[in-house]
C-alpha cells in the first residue's frame, strides 16, 4: 500500500496535480505525523494539502487512541505552527479547525459525504445516510430531514473539541 501510494504521489508530481494526504491523528502517532520533518518529506513528494483527521473511535475498544482535550489544544497549536512554517502547503486540523467556523461543517453545513454506493451522508467519520444520491440529488439530500436535524445539532451543540456527531452519535 505504501509503494503505491508513493507512485501515486510521483504521478501525480510529474504532471503537476494538486494533491493532498490525509493523516488520521491518534494518541500513539501525532507527535510522529506532526514532525517538521514528516510534513517535509509529504511536499518533496509534491504534497500540498495535509489534511491532519483526529481519530474517532469506529470500533468498540479502541477509545484509547483518540486524543483527549489537552492533546487536541496540542495538536492544534502545533498545526498553526506548521503553516508558519510552509505557507505554501494547505495544513488542516479536523475538526480541530472547526471552531473558527462555528463549529461543525457536516450534513451541508460546510460540506457532506457521498459513499462509494452513493450514499448522502452527514461527514465521512460519520456514515449514516438516509438518501442515496443514485436516486434523488444532492439537493434533496442537503434539505432532508436528516440533514436538517443533524445540522441543528451541529449548531445547539458549540464546538468543544473532537466530533460533534460522534459526541451525539444517539442522536444521530
Amino acid at each position: 500500500a505504501y509503494r503505491a501510494a508513493v507512485d501515486a504521489m510521483a504521478h501525480f508530481r510529474k504532471r503537476k496535480i494538486l494533491f493532498g494526504a490525509s493523516i488520521t491523528v491518534t494518541k500513539a502517532n501525532s507527535k510522529d505525523v506532526t514532525q517538521a520533518c514528516f510534513v517535509e518529506a509529504l511536499r518533496q513528494k509534491g504534497c500540498g494539502l495535509v489534511f491532519f483527521v483526529e481519530y474517532v473511535p469506529v470500533e468498540p475498544g479502541t477509545e484509547r487512541l483518540s486524543l483527549g482535550d489537552t492533546d487536541r489544544k496540542d495538536l492544534q497549536k502545533t498545526v498553526d505552527a506548521l503553516r508558519d512554517r510552509f505557507p505554501d502547503t494547505i495544513l488542516v486540523s479536523f475538526p480541530g479547525d472547526e471552531e473558527a467556523a462555528g463549529g461543525c461543517l457536516a450534513s451541508g453545513r460546510g460540506f457532506f459525504h457521498i459513499s462509494a454506493n452513493g450514499g448522502a451522508e452527514p461527514c465521512p467519520f460519520s456514515p449514516h445516510s438516509q438518501l442515496n444520491l443514485r436516486e434523488s440529488t444532492i439537493e434533496d439530500a442537503l434539505r432532508s430531514g436528516f440533514f436538517l436535524r443533524l445540522r441543528e445539532i451541529a449548531v445547539n451543540a458549540g464546538h468543544h473539541g473532537g466530533c460533534t456527531l460522534f459526541e451525539h452519535k444517539e442522536e444521530v
